[in-house]
């Protein structure tokens, strides 16, 4: 049984009735996203998402009930210099950048973001322009190379995991990256060191973070930032180079390679095929690997080998970012296409 000094302490922080802690150091989200730092009162809160906020007024409180968005944290809570799909940030570690709040999970993390936040804050590529007819030519030799029309419509699941050991402070950690997809519309990535597991679930156009024994709905800019990256596997932009938005461009040849930009979910992607035969065997486009801030990425394929169904796919990769080598996302992956899947791995409840 606690004591009166405990569970007074508990009272005070939000968390002996079930609620979450005040966000924020308290102040009150509609003030502070106008500039003004108002401490909210504890009687006026209210929770959304995994956030509990604390307003001056009920007035204020309702303001933020009829539009959201506009007055929450952003990005899910997650760092905004590290990414929509990063850590959450410390909920009182927090600044205001164009009228909207943000965390962070460092000072560090704060002051970095804050010298050029335009530079760390994620959003959809710009549609490309050019030659619509060479692109879907350029594309076809792509579809070709791969397996051709109909070995890649059959494709209902794909999933590719890269294992590694890596030392770190005198210990050996065990990782493991695996990306499922299932076609259309669900993707799922997991990262497992040692014996802590992460993944992050987009299902349909709504999506859930799970880590550290908890799960976290996901909010519009995170599913959106998980969809952009899942739109860059050259497998999943051959399948979807006959949905209604699919875009495709021819590019300038770059490195020796003929060069074709596509766009889809909010994602641009060149990609670089060898013009002897085809085969995919780079891509360029903007993004981030892991905590680094959004840059230029180059991702070179190699080592293509039937992965069954008559499909060709490249099994190896080396990503550069900023022209630095990215060594956690490179490497020889595992390929399984069509595996058998439960479909709970695609649960965002």
């Amino acid at each position: 049984m606690l004591g009166s000094a405990a569970l007074a302490a508990l009272l005070a922080l939000g968390l002996a009735d079930g609620r979450p802690p005040a966000a924020l150091s308290g102040l009150d989200p509609v003030e502070l996203c106008q500039g003004r730092e108002k401490p909210g009162q504890e009687s006026i809160d209210f929770v959304h998402g995994r956030y509990r906020y604390l307003f001056t007024t009920a007035e204020s409180r309702a303001t933020f009930e009829k539009d959201p968005a506009r007055w929450r944290i952003q990005l899910g809570g997650a760092c905004a210099r590290m990414g929509p799909l990063s850590g959450a940030g410390g909920p009182s570690r927090f600044a205001v950048h164009d009228g909207k709040i943000y965390l962070f999970a460092s000072d560090a993390c704060r002051k970095a973001f804050l010298a050029d936040p335009a530079a760390h804050l994620e959003r959809d590529d710009a549609r490309p322009e050019g030659d619509a007819e060479k692109g879907r030519a350029l594309l076809a030799r792509a579809v070709a190379a791969a397996g051709g029309e109909k070995a890649i419509d059959a494709v209902a699941t794909y999933r590719e995991s890269m294992r590694r050991t890596l030392a770190s402070g005198g210990q050996d950690y065990v990782n493991v990256e695996t990306l499922t997809i299932a076609f259309p519309g669900r993707v799922r990535t997991d990262s497992a060191w040692n014996e802590s597991r992460y993944a992050n679930v987009l299902s349909d156009g709504t999506g859930v973070l799970i880590g550290s024994g908890e799960s976290h709905a996901m909010e519009e800019s995170q599913v959106a930032a998980l969809r952009r990256e899942a739109s860059r596997h050259p497998l999943a932009i051959l399948k979807a180079r006959s949905r209604p938005a699919f875009v495709a461009v021819a590019a300038s040849a770059r490195d020796g390679l003929d060069a074709v930009t596509v766009y889809f979910d909010g994602a641009a992607t060149t990609l670089g095929l060898e013009p002897a035969t085809g085969r995919v065997a780079k891509a360029w486009y903007r993004g981030r690997p892991g905590a680094a801030p959004p840059g230029a990425i180059v991702v070179e394929y190699s080592d293509h080998r039937d992965a069954g169904g008559g499909l060709t796919l490249p099994a190896t990769r080396r990503v550069t970012w900023e022209g630095k080598p990215v060594d956690d996302l490179s490497g020889t992956f595992e390929i399984a296409v069509n595996p058998s899947l439960d479909p709970a791995l695609f649960e965002v409840k």
